[in-house]
């Protein structure tokens, strides 16, 4: 059996665009995923609530009424699964 790099290296191209492909819908389903769930914790702490993830990276958008509303809101955003780092958009609104 003869060394072929020919042949087996031809077969490099596809298995690089798979592994492209399946990598960003991977990320993308978890952005998604990650962002739905964050969401939907910090409803009961946030008006108008928003977050956007990048990754597992998540930037949190809302007004609320109180600090602690604040701080609890990025606590459950950091206890999503998933979640590395979260980012605080939040606006305490005035009394």
């Amino acid at each position: 059996m003869s060394y072929q790099p020919i042949k087996w290296s031809t077969g490099l191209v596809p298995l690089a665009v798979l592994w492209v492909l399946g990598t960003v819908g991977a990320e993308n389903d978890t952005g998604k995923a990650l962002s739905s769930r964050v969401q939907a914790a910090i409803d009961q702490d946030v008006e108008n609530p928003r977050a956007v993830a990048s990754g597992r990276d998540v930037a949190l958008y809302g007004q609320a009424f109180t600090h602690a509303n604040l701080q609890t809101a990025v606590d459950k955003a950091l206890a999503a699964p998933l979640a590395w780092k979260a980012r605080r958009r939040l606006v305490g609104l005035p009394a």
